[in-house]
């Protein structure tokens, strides 16, 4: 649906040209803010293992084969989703520009 698209362009521009982007920017690198968000970063490095591993282990104590062929699943995608990335990342990444600073 083309209006989507027409709203989503026309609330980037309001939002642009009334400095809101600018605004949002400098306040997200406030120290006090990025201290009380760093826990996401180690919650979002184990979330992927754990996650998987807890629901087959849920689903075997509890008896629930719903529960582990969940737990299954989550795997099996991050385990496609790991595999595919550097492929992805060759194909769609920008080349690195050749600079005095660049290896060559």
């Amino acid at each position: 649906m083309i209006i989507w698209h027409i709203i989503a362009i026309l609330l980037t521009l309001v939002l642009v040209t009334s400095g809101f982007d600018w605004q949002y920017f400098l306040s997200t690198r406030a120290p006090t803010l990025r201290s009380l968000m760093f826990p996401a970063v180690h919650i979002g490095g184990l979330l992927p293992i754990l996650l998987p591993l807890t629901l087959i282990a849920l689903g075997n104590l509890a008896g629930n084969a719903r529960t582990r062929l969940i737990g299954w699943a989550v795997g099996q995608a991050e385990v496609m989703g790991v595999s595919s990335l550097p492929a992805t990342k060759r194909l769609l990444a920008a080349p690195i520009p050749r600079t005095s600073l660049a290896p060559i």
